[in-house]
């Protein structure tokens, strides 16, 4: 991700951050994106970013893709994906090296393409960006999941630009990644002595990538998953991840505050529910007082008579 703006000696932030999403903004997230805006129009890496904050590739990655998704870079880099997607084959038809990598991937895919298939290619390859490489390696990653559709291998292609992947190393560290995570679900849900369904992995998939939940958080609600129901139900542990989604939470810490909140709030309702009974209780003595009062009465009325 690339900010380009004019230099200056001091760093303006501005006020729709700081009176929108800032509040809601993880405080890691913030450090990122003040880091980025004071060298705005510089190349620098998320590695470089990761080292001077000392956070991981990984949180940074994560900071990048939030505040761009929440439009904390302006429309600019919206404005241009649409533009690149207009790429067609048109476009590289005399480009060698394109040539060689749509030949190469046809011969992988043991298909020819048809014109739509190659136009998919071509956005990869220069509406994207991606290196030919990183594109073959893409190839051989959803081939390896029966996935062959070129529809399917572009929202890949897509899901991993968002989340700065370049290389095919990038994309090894990111399966890596994933694959630590998934582990950690199977560790809580103690599932490790089989596989996930494919449904299964579909909801942790979504966790990860459309959530963009840590693995702490999705380690969190798998637990209190189990203490609540007595067994790994991924459903009951989706809801969790995404109430916490709506509310944009993104450490434990904010899951504390939160629960503190709600303790506070139920022990207030206990309070408020005992004083009303013992409000009626009250009353209803009251109510027998008076009853007993006027019994006494007429008796005695009755034996003066």
């Amino acid at each position: 991700m690339r900010i380009t703006t004019a230099k200056t000696s001091h760093t303006v932030v501005p006020n729709e951050f700081i009176d929108g999403l800032m509040t809601k903004t993880n405080g890691e997230y913030v450090k990122v994106y003040l880091y980025m805006l004071r060298h705005a129009g510089e190349d620098v890496s998320e590695e470089d970013i990761a080292d001077a904050l000392d956070l991981t590739c990984r949180d940074v990655k994560r900071a990048i893709t939030f505040l761009n998704d929440n439009g904390v870079f302006g429309e600019v880099a919206e404005e241009q994906a649409e533009a690149d997607k207009t790429v067609k084959i048109s476009a590289v038809q005399d480009d060698e090296e394109f040539k060689v990598l749509l030949y190469e991937l046809q011969c992988y895919m043991g298909k020819t393409f048809t014109a739509g298939d190659a136009d998919i290619v071509a956005y990869m390859y220069k509406g994207m960006g991606m290196q030919p490489e990183l594109i073959e390696y893409l190839f051989e990653v959803c081939r390896a999941k029966n996935k062959t559709s070129l529809r399917y291998i572009e929202k890949v292609a897509q899901g991993w630009q968002s989340r700065g992947i370049k290389t095919v190393e990038d994309a090894k560290k990111d399966e890596m990644i994933f694959a630590e995570e998934l582990n950690s679900v199977k560790r809580s849900f103690g599932l490790n002595s089989r596989d996930l369904a494919s449904t299964e992995m579909e909801i942790v998939l979504k966790w990860i990538r459309e959530y963009r939940m840590s693995g702490e958080l999705i380690e969190e609600a798998c637990k209190r998953t189990i203490l609540n129901t007595g067994k790994p139900t991924f459903s009951y542990a989706d809801s969790i991840l995404q109430a916490w989604r709506d509310k944009n939470i993104t450490s434990v810490q904010q899951i504390e505050k939160l629960d503190s909140e709600h303790k506070a709030i139920s022990k207030a309702a206990r309070n408020n529910q005992k004083t009303k009974t013992a409000d009626n209780r009250f009353h209803n003595f009251e109510e027998r007082k008076e009853s007993l009062d006027e019994d006494v009465l007429k008796k005695f009325n009755d034996l003066v008579k």
